[in-house]
């Protein structure tokens, strides 16, 4: 399914596509026609970053302001 093309017919429908690891739920819209399943389907993941910890090191506050000595 992920190498097929987004044809006009199949606007408005709901598809699972395989990236990989898990099937990811596509809905198709108008924009998506002729253009291919796979790049709809994210492989990767977006970075996560955890501020909690690294404020009070810094010596910042939860409002990003420098606590002078």
């Amino acid at each position: 399914m992920a190498f097929d093309t987004v044809l006009p017919q199949l606007i408005g429908g709901s598809f699972l596509v395989y990236n990989g690891k898990i099937y990811a739920p596509v809905k198709v819209s108008e924009e998506m026609t002729g253009h291919k399943f796979r790049g709809f389907a994210t492989t990767r993941k977006g970075p996560t970053h955890q501020l909690t910890g690294t404020l009070t090191s810094l010596g910042l506050k939860a409002d990003g302001l420098r606590s002078w000595p």
